[in-house]
């Protein structure tokens, strides 16, 4: 009995569904009054160069650039990136080659300082003994 009342609500939205979905003819009138809205707009479009038109009719339309246009801004934004990102690598590497050089450099210093200083205290042993 479960199953017949989960099913009802189901057929109940297919039917909906089915009724939304349905083919609808148009009149051959609403498709010339569409068209030549879109005609306009098109015109509209050309002579301004504007992304969003208003025909006379009434209503906003949008008019997406074209796809090779988009592709175009698409490939220079693509190599922008790259050279930015390449150019942080680079800077990264130099980063890394600056910090070994600074670490060996340190190990430098140290092993002279170190060899200096025994330097200075046997020095300083043998003026006592004097």
């Amino acid at each position: 009995m479960s199953d017949e009342l989960e099913q009802e609500p189901m057929d109940e939205f297919e039917r909906d569904l089915a009724r939304a979905l349905r083919r609808v003819e148009v009149r051959s009138e609403t498709t010339a009054k569409f068209l030549a809205i879109a005609a306009e707009a098109r015109a509209e479009h050309q002579r301004t160069g504007k992304m969003w038109v208003r025909p006379a009719s009434g209503g906003r339309l949008l008019f997406l650039p074209k796809p090779q246009i988009l592709l175009g801004g698409t490939i220079a934004a693509v190599l922008v990136l790259g050279l930015f990102a390449g150019e942080k690598v680079q800077e990264r590497r130099k980063a890394e080659i600056v910090a070994r050089q600074f670490e060996v450099a340190m190990r430098i210093t140290g092993r002279t300082l170190d060899g200096v200083e025994e330097r200075v205290s046997r020095a300083g042993t043998r003026q006592e003994k004097e």
